[in-house]
């Protein structure tokens, strides 16, 4: 038996990883360059803080296998069921899948900070996201105002950042 799975964020992963386990050969197809999805945007996971490069890594490991074949830069342009309810997926690059089962895990998209004006995210030039936060906080010229105990990290790098005048 064949799985197609659309995606190979943390849940397309972990998908294919657990069909192959049970026997399954999987086609694992990602739009983007790499696997991970939105764990590619973060550092620590809620709630118990663990480091997602950590997780993206293991999940990374766990798809080096004979049977999951992985599909990076690619994306679907044609699904069709055939009359014996199989899948045929034709993909950008002009290579066509047959599955006997389709999975999408196709993740989400953060919300836009935008959209709420009373956020003044896009209005005032200091307003920023927590994922941006994030990524600013763990470039290596500014880690050291990042600790590393989870309960004081963000109100003391909020606070050592509003007195710098140079971030």
């Amino acid at each position: 038996m064949c799985v197609i799975i659309i995606g190979a964020g943390p849940a397309g992963c972990e998908a294919a990883y657990r069909l192959a386990q049970a026997g399954k050969t999987v086609e694992l197809i990602e739009k983007e360059s790499e696997t991970g999805g939105n764990l590619n945007n973060w550092y620590q996971l809620f709630p118990d803080r663990k480091q997602a490069r950590d997780l993206n890594q293991s999940l990374r490991q766990n798809i080096q296998r004979p049977d999951i074949h992985l599909h990076l830069g690619n994306y679907p342009v044609k699904i069709s069921r055939t009359e014996n309810n199989k899948f045929t997926l034709e993909l950008n690059d002009g290579a066509l899948l047959k599955g006997d089962a389709l999975l999408v895990t196709s993740g989400f998209r953060l919300f836009n900070a935008r959209r709420k004006e009373e956020y003044g995210y896009g209005i005032y030039e200091n307003v920023i996201t927590s994922v941006e936060l994030e990524k600013f906080l763990h470039q290596s010229s500014h880690s050291h105002l990042y600790r590393s105990d989870p309960q004081t990290n963000r109100i003391d790098s909020l606070c050592r950042l509003k007195r710098r005048k140079d971030l």
